[in-house]
């Protein structure tokens, strides 16, 4: 989502394009729905929130790189009917289509799938129509194979670090938390939403049954997620 976020409002291009359509339909001021007071009062509004959300020339080269590891995850194993959890899509795909999608229309990063995921853009493409798509869900040693794997070792190298950090800043009253991942810097002001998605990851993995943790503990300690999803 943060990079998401940094790529729509950085680029002049970028912004102009998104702000034709968004300002309409997420209007915020008195401006004339439509006319170019409305859409560069929108514009001006979003890209006063990028400090906030972390979309900063510090921050800049994560979440770029962040984006491209999540396409290399994906692009090896999107297929006309390959989903993550089987031939059919789940809660999973889903969830990822809500930020893919937009950053396959948005002029950057949808030239950057273009050219490092072509087939990842095709798989977001059919999934914006997957009404009536049946199929079967894989078994569960398939279902963790490949794909899931290589995203959840972007989620321990990145996702649940920066989690943890956040977590540990709001609580001491820090003003900035600051992590390094891939030998990059990112530094924010910490969030009490995202404290409840650590207390939210850690209650549903604790609510597993024994068998369940034993089964994914292989993959959770290869990917490095599991020391922070076991803590207390």
């Amino acid at each position: 989502m943060k990079s998401l976020f940094l790529y729509r409002w950085w680029e002049p291009e970028d912004q102009i394009y998104v702000s034709r359509w968004a300002a309409e339909e997420w209007s915020t001021s008195g401006a004339e729905t439509g006319s170019p007071e409305e859409i560069e009062q929108f514009r001006q509004r979003q890209i006063s929130r990028m400090p906030i959300l972390g979309a900063t020339a510090e921050n800049k080269p994560l979440l770029e790189e962040s984006y491209r590891r999540i396409l290399a995850a994906f692009e090896p194993h999107v297929g006309m009917a390959r989903y993550m959890l089987g031939s059919r899509p789940s809660l999973a795909d889903f969830a990822w289509f809500g930020q893919l999608s937009e950053m396959a229309t948005d002029p950057t990063p949808m030239r950057i799938m273009r050219e490092s995921a072509p087939f990842t853009e095709h798989w977001v493409r059919r999934l914006d129509d997957a009404s009536g798509v049946e199929g079967r869900w894989y078994p569960r040693e398939q279902a963790l194979d490949g794909w899931v794997e290589a995203l959840l070792r972007i989620v321990g190298e990145l996702y649940l670090p920066f989690l943890i950090a956040n977590a540990d800043a709001f609580t001491r009253g820090l003003e900035r938390l600051q992590i390094n991942v891939w030998g990059l810097p990112y530094v924010l002001a910490p969030f009490k939403y995202q404290v409840k998605c650590l207390q939210q990851l850690r209650g549903k993995f604790a609510a597993l049954d024994a068998a369940d943790r034993a089964a994914l503990r292989p993959i959770l300690r290869r990917t490095g997620c599991w020391e922070f999803l076991a803590e207390p």
